[in-house]
């Protein structure tokens, strides 16, 4: 294995390093959408298991990066969870901590792209890709029309901040790239009633 990809411990051989690690940085989400856990209970600001006020104190985002760059992590950092993390203001200063903590690690986000109609999450959007951040998905969960609307914004952040479009449809971002897309996810998800496996088992 590559070493960056090894962890010793004490009275074995080394075992393989994880390669995705999500932070939830703020619990907050402007959406319900059905499939996710957040419809069965809903949060709203300053209902939250993180902390008052919902978002993940500073010092517990300094303390995460920190460990991932003693690791010389060069995995995939997903910056969401259950969450809309563009509504998270400090979401461009979180992706410059991880950045240089983590300079070889991918920093990822997705969004329901609902932030990026309104100028503050354009700006917020460009901003996390001037910092470093390599991914940024947008979901359109409604329709076609949302969707071209949303091509069109991707291609606007694409002009303003250097990004690239992805290039086929599963294509990664690197540590040294910066990839956008847009996700047709209307039409392809399950039925409010219908049971599916998920990863909480």
């Amino acid at each position: 294995l590559p070493i960056h990809r090894q962890l010793p411990i004490p009275f074995g051989e080394p075992y393989r390093m994880f390669n995705k690690i999500s932070i939830e940085t703020t619990s907050w989400c402007n959406r319900s959408c059905h499939f996710c856990p957040i419809s069965v209970t809903p949060r709203k600001p300053g209902l939250t298991v993180l902390e008052e006020g919902g978002e993940l104190e500073h010092d517990a985002l300094l303390k995460l990066a920190a460990e991932l760059g003693e690791l010389d992590y060069r995995g995939r950092v997903h910056l969401f969870l259950f969450n809309e993390p563009l509504l998270d203001k400090r979401m461009p200063n979180i992706v410059g901590i991880f950045r240089r903590a983590a300079p070889r690690a991918v920093l990822y986000l997705s969004t329901n792209g609902d932030p990026l109609e309104t100028s503050a999450g354009y700006a917020r959007a460009r901003d996390c890709l001037l910092a470093g951040c390599n991914g940024l998905n947008v979901n359109a969960y409604d329709d076609e029309k949302q969707a071209a609307r949303f091509e069109e914004i991707v291609e606007r952040l694409r002009a303003d901040s250097g990004a690239r479009l992805l290039v086929r449809k599963y294509s990664q971002p690197r540590w040294n790239t910066c990839h956008l897309g847009v996700t047709r996810m209307y039409g392809h998800l399950y039925k409010v009633n219908e049971v599916i496996d998920n990863k909480w088992g």
